[in-house]
């Protein structure tokens, strides 16, 4: 089906003839443009009665008679409409497919794209739907249309498209989801096949590919399978291990090692404090991440295995820390997780800890001073359409709810997103009294000023993505009045706070960065447990749970001691509840 709809393609473009990319309606006389001008009126006319053998004369007379008409790409939409209306698929993908090729620029050309993927879906020819969605998802469409055809593609990659087509796909679209999905789908036949090594490289790729933010529950799953089946050797015996070794788990090298050296110089404060304190020092061993998922797993088997730490302090970045966690959980050596702020970490297994306060905490201490201290009923939501920042804008929606207050307005955008017209006018409509914002600092420093160019004047709402001196800097007016959560940690006390920042101060900083924050205060949790008397792993994992785990009740009570601040004057002050 996929060769003859091909050919057909072809031979009726070759037979329209050729096109251009621009509007040259002024090469006709005035007669030939005078009548190109009276079939498209015939066109559109008839196509809006219903008339549609005569709206597809006057097409075929408009498109192959006058290739160069001002209107050909509007004209080959309504030829392609009037082609599906009349049942005619395949004449249908011709006239979306020429639109889309000789017009790039066109405003028609997202809709063609959609309509011949849904043409190509009718001929069941999976290949070229697939390729008219990864095309479409190539143009400024609306986050609610890219995510229906990006739903699409994983249908069409999970049961319709064979591997050779997914493979020549990826290759034409290498930074697409369907990319991905293909890697990933590699992985599973590796598994499949028992070559769990290249199964555990495939989906260690994989992961690093997701875009920032995003996260993959099969993929993880499938990692961890992979390295229960690879038997590795055991932990060595208790004499292998050094109590006095602690691992740093963190990009050395690479494009993200300032951020490595960051968390390092936090890392290494909590050191020189434990050191100065106690007669038992402490040395670190550092790990080379390069801030990706298979750098992680190296780093992590040669801390435990070789260099024989008694605990891993890491990493910086989901995808190495999730990795590096899964690895170390498999060779029973703690680890603690100072960045990432999601729950899904500390799932991976009961090696695995978090110092960071979890953004769920922080949205449940945000809900709360809204329903509570400010008083607020209606709510609404603006958060990226995927991904962990995605559930963190829905589970404050859930949370406010529980609270006996009103959802009005749930938008999202795709990440990286400039323009949010769309969303803050659906919700200004809503009329809600707060907004609860998810997204980076630069996706906060467009929907700030935005909101208030689109007449959105309401409670503004965050978590401690908000607590940024740059946004604070750049977005002063917009800020004024905002809630959100400061950067918090398990164990922090503002005079633990204002010391670490003067230190941080001394040593060149001219401010606080969070990273070296989060180095010094994941430190601090496993230097902790050695001043206890810690001399194994299994001492520290039980410390460490004892510590930094805890039931539901636990984690409400958290929340009601998190710190928020709000905006006053250009200034964030406390926020007393």
């Amino acid at each position: 089906m996929r060769a003859t709809v091909v050919i057909l393609a072809v031979a009726l473009v070759a037979f329209m003839g050729c096109t251009q990319a621009g509007r040259k309606g002024a090469a006709y006389g005035p007669d030939e443009q005078a009548r190109a001008g009276d079939l498209f009126q015939t066109v559109t006319e008839q196509q809006r009665a219903g008339n549609v053998d005569a709206a597809a004369a006057a097409a075929a007379e408009l498109i192959n008679g006058y290739p160069r008409f001002e209107k050909r790409d509007e004209a080959l939409y309504r030829a392609g409409q009037i082609a599906d209306a009349r049942g005619r698929h395949a004449d249908a993908v011709t006239f979306y497919t020429a639109l889309s090729t000789d017009f790039p620029l066109s405003s028609f050309r997202p809709p063609a794209l959609r309509a011949a993927a849904a043409d190509y879906a009718v001929l069941r020819d999976a290949f070229h739907e697939a390729e008219a969605l990864l095309e479409f998802l190539r143009t400024p469409a609306e986050p609610a249309e890219r995510e229906d055809a990006s739903r699409r593609l994983m249908e069409l990659a999970d049961g319709q498209l064979g591997q050779s087509d997914l493979d020549a796909l990826a290759r034409r679209y290498p930074d697409s989801a369907l990319a991905r999905q293909a890697a990933f789908k590699r992985a599973r036949l590796a598994y499949a096949a028992g070559d769990y090594d290249r199964c555990y490289q495939l989906v260690g790729d994989y992961l690093d590919s997701l875009p920032s933010g995003e996260a993959h529950a099969d993929a993880r799953r499938l990692m961890e399978m992979a390295v229960e089946r690879r038997q590795a050797p055991p932990p060595g015996p208790l004499s292998r291990v050094n109590p006095d070794r602690v691992g740093l788990l963190l990009p050395q090298t690479g494009s993200l090692a300032l951020y490595g050296r960051l968390f390092e110089q936090g890392a290494k404060l909590a050191v020189e404090d434990h050191n100065q304190e106690h007669a038992r020092h402490v040395s670190l061993v550092a790990g080379d991440s390069r801030g990706g998922a298979a750098g992680a797993v190296k780093a992590v088997r040669r801390l435990v295995a070789e260099d024989g730490v008694i605990a891993i302090v890491g990493d910086v970045f989901t995808l190495a820390a999730i990795s590096g966690a899964i690895e170390a959980n498999a060779w029973r050596a703690p680890v603690v997780s100072p960045v990432i702020p999601s729950d899904e970490i500390v799932e991976i297994g009961p090696w695995i800890f978090q110092t960071r306060v979890p953004a769920t905490v922080e949205a449940t201490a945000v809900a709360e001073a809204a329903t509570g201290a400010l008083a607020l009923e209606r709510f609404a939501i603006l958060s990226p359409a995927r991904g962990e920042r995605r559930e963190v804008g829905d589970f404050f929606a859930q949370e406010v709810q529980r609270m006996g207050r009103q959802v009005v307005a749930a938008e999202y955008f795709e990440d990286g997103s400039t323009d949010f017209r769309a969303q803050l006018e659906r919700i200004r409509e809503a009329v809600p009294d707060a907004l609860f914002a998810v997204g980076s600092v630069e996706e906060l420093l467009q929907i700030l000023p935005q909101s208030r160019f689109f007449d959105l004047h309401v409670q503004m709402l965050g978590i401690s993505q908000w607590n940024s001196d740059k946004l604070l800097r750049l977005g002063r007016d917009e800020m004024e009045g905002a809630l959100f959560a400061a950067d918090s940690h398990y164990g922090s006390t503002p005079e633990i706070e204002a010391m670490l920042k003067a230190k941080l101060a001394t040593a060149g900083a001219a401010e606080a960065s969070p990273v070296s924050v989060a180095g010094y205060y994941g430190m601090r949790a496993v230097l902790a447990a050695v001043a206890d008397g810690a001399t194994s792993r299994e001492d520290v994992r039980a410390m460490l749970d004892g510590a930094l785990r805890g039931d539901a009740a636990t984690r409400m009570e958290r929340a009601r001691i998190v710190p928020l601040v709000r905006v006053r004057n250009g200034r964030v002050e406390p926020f007393a509840r």
